[in-house]
Parts: C-alpha cells; sequence; structure tokens
C-alpha cells in the first residue's frame, strides 16, 4: 500500500482481512434460481430458471417480455 496518509496500524488491520478473505475465497459462487433454488438453466439477466421464465412469461407477469410471432 503506497498511501502515505494512512497510519501502520490501519494498513496491518486491513492486510489481515485481506488474507482471511483470500482463505474463504476458494468457495465457488453459482447462478440459482431466486424462486426454486435451481442451479442449471438459470438466464443471468432474469435471475430465474428458464422452466419459471417460461411460466411466468406466458402468464405476462415480466415486463417487456413479449412471444415471439413470424
Amino acid at each position: 500500500m503506497k498511501h502515505k496518509k494512512v497510519s501502520f496500524k490501519i494498513k496491518e488491520g486491513i492486510s489481515f482481512k485481506l488474507v482471511d478473505l483470500n482463505m474463504i475465497s476458494f468457495v465457488k459462487v453459482s447462478n440459482r434460481c431466486v424462486l426454486t433454488g435451481r442451479s442449471r438453466g438459470v438466464l443471468n439477466r432474469f435471475k430465474m430458471s428458464r422452466i419459471m421464465f417460461r411460466m411466468y412469461a406466458h402468464q405476462g407477469l415480466i415486463n417487456g417480455v413479449v412471444k415471439s410471432s413470424w
């Protein structure tokens, strides 16, 4: 740390906290559906699984989603 206005005690405390964060950072973060907790087939934009997205979209409960037709 090159910031000169911060005292040594604060720098030392921050460095210990960073070491603690690195120790627990090996846990993998996975996307989960906010409604069902399903881990597979999750749409990042809506944070819900494809099954729940389809159900809610057909009911018209998701703003801006329109069924395509051509």
